[in-house]
């Protein structure tokens, strides 16, 4: 019951440890769209942080059939934020003219998000180099 008093359920409970167990990342817009997305996207040189990431959502993921409501206070909480965050970045990046203006954004962060699930799956390190590593193959493909 104790645990309940700072929480109005499990799934806020559980919701409250991801946050402060994996954390959303911070983000400041620095001008620098590679240094942007890597402070985003990258582990940011906390140990373990993108590898805490995507343990929790596959076990969300492999949750999802019995909690499909979690599923979806997930994606409100961290996902949909983070895709946001993402998209302004990639956004301020074609008004700059480093990015083509007929691409699908939304493809390019599903390119963008799925790298650093690919690199832990794969049992590849995703620290800070390889995240700006991958980050600018990205851009390369998409710019002018």
């Amino acid at each position: 019951k104790t645990i309940y008093r700072r929480f109005r359920n499990r799934d806020e409970l559980i919701l409250g440890t991801i946050e402060v167990r994996v954390g959303m990342p911070s983000f400041e817009n620095s001008g620098d769209t590679v240094e942007d997305l890597v402070s985003m996207l990258g582990a940011g040189g906390q140990a373990n942080v993108q590898r805490h990431r995507v343990r929790f959502f596959a076990a969300v993921a492999l949750e999802s059939g019995r909690h499909p409501e979690f599923l979806m206070a997930l994606r409100r909480r961290f996902v949909w934020p983070l895709r946001g965050s993402l998209e302004s970045v990639l956004v301020r990046a074609v008004r700059r003219g480093e990015v083509r203006d007929d691409v699908d954004l939304a493809v390019v962060i599903d390119l963008l998000m799925g790298f650093s699930g690919s690199r832990f799956w794969s049992g590849e390190d995703f620290e800070r180099g390889q995240a700006a590593s991958g980050i600018r193959v990205v851009l390369e493909g998409i710019g002018r």
